[in-house]
C-alpha cells in the first residue's frame, strides 16, 4: 500500500507562510534537510498553485505535481485536477511507494478529507 503524508513548516502561531508567494527561507537548516530527505525518498511531491509559485525552479530528483486550474510555466511541473484518490491510485500503479503532499492548506484539507493520508 502506498504511503501518503503531509509535510508542512508551521510557525509557532499556526501559520504555514506569511503570504501565498513567500519563498521558503524562514525555516531552519534542519527543516530544509528533513524536507529534502523526505521528498527525495518519496520521489513525488504534490502541491497547490500557491506552493508551486514559491518555487524558483524544480527540485532535482523529484516529480512535481501541481493542482491548479491555471497553467504551469515549467514543463518539469505536471498539472492535475484528478481527485486525490485517483491521483494516489495512479501514482501507486506507476510504482511509487510514497507521496509527499507539500502544501498548502487547501491541499492538506483535500487529501485529509479524501481519506488518503496514511502518515
Amino acid at each position: 500500500m502506498i504511503k501518503v503524508y503531509l509535510i508542512a513548516a508551521i510557525s509557532a502561531d499556526g501559520f504555514i507562510a506569511r503570504n501565498s508567494h513567500q519563498k521558503i527561507d524562514w525555516t531552519s537548516k534542519e527543516d530544509k534537510k528533513f524536507f529534502k530527505d523526505m521528498t527525495k525518498k518519496s520521489g513525488v511531491m504534490v502541491m497547490g498553485g500557491n506552493t508551486y509559485r514559491t518555487f524558483e525552479e524544480p527540485l532535482p530528483g523529484r516529480r512535481h505535481i501541481v493542482y491548479t486550474k491555471g497553467s504551469v510555466a515549467d514543463k518539469a511541473f505536471e498539472k492535475t485536477t484528478l481527485p486525490p484518490k485517483e491521483l494516489v491510485r495512479q501514482l501507486e500503479n506507476e510504482g511509487y511507494d510514497e507521496v509527499a503532499i507539500i502544501g498548502g492548506g487547501t491541499m492538506y484539507s483535500m487529501f485529509l478529507g479524501a481519506g488518503v493520508v496514511t502518515d
